[in-house]
């Protein structure tokens, strides 16, 4: 028999043109499916944690390359953020807590090195909430 795909479709009264568009069309949503879920899978791997909280309240989030744990606590009118975080990878990253307060006093607390904890534990008078961020940089 010897035919083509494309001999086939034109015995069947389909021009080239016409099935190249179908195929084309095919592999363009294809593409923008797995496009937009390799696209979604290097955001959820790359975004960090962060948590904006008043007293009380603890989390203990995790994200590649980095985990965590910490509380907000208040007494006497000042704000405590108690905790630890750690470098989950051996990759020459770092992990690394961002604390802002409202009024925007902040601190930086890195841990570098695989299976490297780090304790913590910051006051802040005059505050009663905090944005906390734990990313791997």
């Amino acid at each position: 028999m010897g035919t083509s795909v494309e001999e086939h479709f034109r015995c069947n009264g389909f021009t080239k043109g016409i099935v190249e568009v179908k195929v084309r069309k095919k592999r363009a949503a294809l593409s923008l499916v797995l496009g937009t879920a390799l696209a979604s899978g290097l955001l959820m791997v790359t975004a960090p944690a962060a948590s904006a909280a008043s007293c009380p309240s603890s989390w203990e989030p995790t994200v590649p390359g980095a985990k965590g744990k910490w509380t907000l606590s208040c007494k006497n009118g000042a704000l405590s953020v108690n905790g630890w975080i750690e470098d989950t990878r051996a990759d020459a990253r770092c992990a690394r807590l961002q604390i802002k307060t409202a009024k925007g006093t902040s601190d930086t607390i890195t841990a570098c090195g695989k299976n490297t904890r780090k304790n913590f534990q910051k006051v802040y008078q005059n505050e009663s909430s905090a944005s906390v961020l734990l990313s791997a940089y």
